[in-house]
């Protein structure tokens, strides 16, 4: 289960990651004729901040495990959980590292 928590919050940063910063992507809806509307960007850039540390945590957890679970059996399932979940933690969090400092500071 914390995998995929991972591999959604890997995506989310990857996704704010390659958006310009100046971006607002406006979502609206009616409610009994009022108007809600947000601007999605922010929020996944908030999701985004709040949880790099915790998937830094836990990515460096899962490729542990990963790690050792490959060194008991050399398996198909092992190796791709090795390489897809870990690489995919630690790009997102390479990115989204790249573009707060680059793009936004």
């Amino acid at each position: 289960m914390l995998r995929y928590l991972n591999l959604v919050l890997a995506t989310i940063m990857l996704i704010v990651s390659f958006s310009p910063p100046q971006s607002g992507w406006t979502i609206g809806f009616t409610i009994s004729g009022r108007t809600v509307e947000a601007n999605a960007f922010h929020w996944l850039f908030m999701i985004s901040l709040l949880s790099y540390i915790p998937l830094m945590i836990s990515g460096a957890a899962l490729f542990i495990c990963d790690l050792a679970a490959l060194a008991r059996a050399r398996s198909r399932n092992n190796i791709f959980n090795l390489v897809f979940f870990s690489s995919l933690t630690l790009l997102a969090l390479y990115r989204i590292n790249d573009w707060v400092f680059t793009k936004i500071f």
